[in-house]
């Protein structure tokens, strides 16, 4: 995601925009693990069991760095999910008994679908925050047809597969370098001047029904203490 500039009203702090600056490299690292795990893919001699070792393990490294990585809003609880997602996932592919190609197809199949729309649902969440949230919205566009092919289609043989595995690794870890190194960019915002924050919220609750304040001439016949 574009975050240099910030846009006009982004509901980004400056606690939140340092967070960003500092753990780049969170991103960065879950980039390049899904690219060189997609390139991995195409040069592996695959059979069933080793297919579901592998993307189980990418699944739960993969959950712990997303639920590490910083958000882009004060909403880190998208991050958590998805990651938690990701591991829920990952682990039920390693433990699930005697694995085969349907089960393996349709277990990654959901998966991509539903962290595809949890990628979705958070870049329209974000798209005031981050400037160029479409990468967010463009991942999660990836993943869901990627996994509707797979679960449609679960008795495909275990080379097609393989090519829907290493295609979204690779597609997914390169939008994921570009968000790592626009974080690194992002100009640190201005911090606010002292007293501003609390004249602001002042004036919030003024403007507030219940905390409106006295009219001139109401307030001209208080009587001063």
């Amino acid at each position: 995601m574009t975050l240099d500039p910030v846009p006009e009203g982004a509901d980004l702090a400056y606690g939140q925009a340092q967070v960003l600056r500092r753990n780049w490299w969170l991103l960065l690292v879950l980039g390049i693990v899904s690219v060189l795990a997609g390139v991995f893919v195409f040069v592996y001699p695959w059979t069933l069991s080793s297919v579901a070792v592998f993307v189980g393990a990418l699944l739960i490294v993969r959950g712990v760095l997303l639920a590490l990585t910083p958000p882009l809003t004060r909403a880190r609880g998208w991050n958590v999910a998805l990651g938690i997602v990701n591991l829920l996932f990952g682990i039920a592919v390693l433990v699930w008994p005697a694995a085969t190609l349907v089960v393996l197809a349709t277990l990654f199949g959901l998966w991509l679908i539903a962290s595809g729309l949890f990628d979705i649902i958070a870049s329209i969440a974000v798209r005031r925050a981050a400037g160029s949230w479409w990468l967010l919205l463009l991942r999660g566009l990836i993943a869901v047809p990627l996994g509707i092919i797979a679960l449609v289609s679960p008795a495909l043989m275990i080379e097609v597969l393989v090519a829907v595995i290493g295609i979204w690794a690779v597609l997914v870890g390169i939008v994921e370098t570009v968000v790592s190194f626009q974080a690194r960019r992002l100009p640190p915002p201005a911090p606010p001047r002292p007293g501003e924050e609390a004249v602001a919220e002042a004036e919030r609750i003024l403007r507030e029904p219940s905390g409106q304040a006295p009219a001139p001439e109401e307030r001209e016949r208080t009587p001063q203490p």
